[in-house]
């Protein structure tokens, strides 16, 4: 009987919860009004380097003003095909050749060994 009652109880919280819960997050996070404005968006600058790289920065010393809203979805441009050509030729100039390397060296090592006495070495 006492699992009926609270179980009658956890769902008539639970469905009390769902139609006021406009009401409680108004209550906890206010609109905008006198008593509570709005946040102001941060405010960045944004440069590029020599290299070409984009840099945000919270200082005035260079670059353009940019007024960045965190709360709202900012559009994405997409990255030029050149850009990419740039960064995936970098990629791999920088990419280990390591595999290559060790193949080299086994291939040397295996010609260089001796042959043993007694095998011969060509037929």
């Amino acid at each position: 009987m006492r699992i009926l009652v609270l179980l009658l109880v956890l769902a008539g919280a639970a469905f009390a919860g769902w139609h006021y819960k406009g009401r409680m997050l108004a209550w906890i996070n206010p609109p905008p009004s006198a008593d509570h404005p709005a946040e102001q968006p941060d405010v960045l600058y944004s440069w590029v380097d020599k290299a070409g790289v984009t840099h945000y920065e919270q200082d005035a010393g260079k670059g353009t003003r940019i007024i960045y809203d965190g709360s709202r979805i900012t559009r994405m441009e997409p990255v030029p095909p050149e850009v990419i050509a740039r960064a995936e030729a970098a990629a791999e100039a920088a990419k280990p050749k390591g595999s290559q390397t060790l193949h080299e060296l086994r291939n040397d090592l295996q010609r260089k060994q001796p042959v043993p006495q007694g095998q011969g070495g060509d037929l």
